[in-house]
């Protein structure tokens, strides 16, 4: 249970009601809090407000941003000593798990979507995350700051945050798009669901991330055991993410994710990207392995094992099926079933002709 569970804002009748269950059903109480935060987002960031004095001083503010979490409204981002602040929420830098950038979908002009999440074990990105949207050119645009020191040199927008974030006491790295990747459309990503709820996946080296709606997911390289390619019919095809073990997604009880309704055309492009991501998995498990060996720590080592050969489900990094063979493969049985079936008929024929050349002789 939380220290402080939001249903305690709600009122006595249905507070109680609220609480009754909850001592009955323990395993409820998260499932009601975010419920509460789902409908009522400023109870969030009331109960979360701190005091600003304990990110320092104020180094760079970024002016007037379009945000859609925590809040939904245009507000400066401001970059302290060692913390970020956002209207009444503050963020330490060393809650700060990753920051992502890439192309806003379905725009007409070109704009960034940054995403800030924060530290968890969980797939699912918690209340704190900081999403916000600009344009690639804002007429005007200057990002202020506090001493010779941090005095920034670029000029585009973009380039400017990310020069901003890097000279943070923690040297915040804004993180990228898998260059390697570009789908059908030339984006990188690709439009697709997760249950009822449609989003996009945006695929970077190491992790992918869905949203923009709720609930918003992030997996890195270490959550997932395995990704493949199912559910293919003749317009669409789905990704399974299959999860590692994780104790903080009882709730959920998900050790698989599936993102559906992917138009066929992107196949090639997640395939590749799949086996990159494999791949490159698999090496460093291999590494991880080999160093725990020579240095004598194996307690973990099943663990670090994406697959094992042993497994029938096992993808090799240098050996990963192509699931485009799937779809040669099937032309080819219908070709083959086409030839057998018609071999017979044409041996009938062939026969007549003999027949009829021996009568003729």
């Amino acid at each position: 249970m939380t220290s402080d569970p939001l249903y305690q804002t709600l009122p006595n009748p249905l507070r109680q009601k609220v609480l009754q269950m909850v001592q009955k059903y323990p395993d409820t109480l998260d499932v009601i809090n975010e419920i509460i935060m789902h409908y009522t987002p400023e109870l969030v960031h009331k109960k979360q407000k701190k005091d600003l004095s304990t990110i320092g001083s104020l180094i760079y503010t970024l002016p007037d941003f379009s945000f859609i979490s925590p809040i939904r409204k245009k507000v400066s981002l401001k970059l302290h000593q060692t913390g970020l602040s956002l209207a009444d929420l503050s963020i330490p830098y060393v809650d700060i798990d990753r920051i992502l950038c890439f192309e806003t979908p379905n725009k007409s002009k070109l704009n960034w979507t940054v995403v800030i999440k924060t530290k968890s074990t969980s797939h699912l990105m918690n209340s704190n995350t900081i999403i916000f949207s600009f344009d690639d050119v804002i007429k005007g645009f200057k990002i202020t700051h506090i001493g010779d020191n941090f005095k920034l040199t670029n000029r585009i927008p973009k380039q400017l945050l990310f020069e901003a974030f890097s000279k943070t006491m923690h040297k915040l790295n804004v993180v990228e798009p898998d260059p390697l990747f570009v789908s059908k459309s030339k984006s990188k990503f690709i439009d697709c669901y997760n249950r009822a709820k449609d989003g996009v996946l945006v695929f970077f080296e190491d992790s992918l991330f869905f949203g923009l709606k709720k609930p918003l997911m992030y997996f890195d390289r270490e959550m997932i055991q395995n990704i493949q390619i199912v559910g293919i019919t003749n317009r669409t095809f789905n990704i399974h993410l299959e999860l590692k073990a994780n104790d903080n997604d009882k709730e959920y009880d998900l050790d698989l994710v599936e993102f559906s309704l992917i138009d066929l055309v992107e196949m090639e492009f997640v395939e590749s990207f799949i086996r990159r991501f494999l791949k490159q998995s698999n090496e460093l498990s291999s590494n991880k392995i080999k160093s725990k060996m020579e240095t004598g720590d194996a307690t973990n080592l099943a663990a670090d094992v994406i697959l094992s050969e042993d497994d029938e489900d096992y993808i090799s990094g240098q050996d990963i099926d192509d699931v485009t063979l799937l779809f040669k493969r099937k032309r080819l049985q219908k070709s083959l079933t086409r030839t057998i079936i018609q071999v017979p008929k044409k041996l009938k024929k062939m026969k007549m002709k003999k027949d009829q050349l021996v009568s003729l002789l």
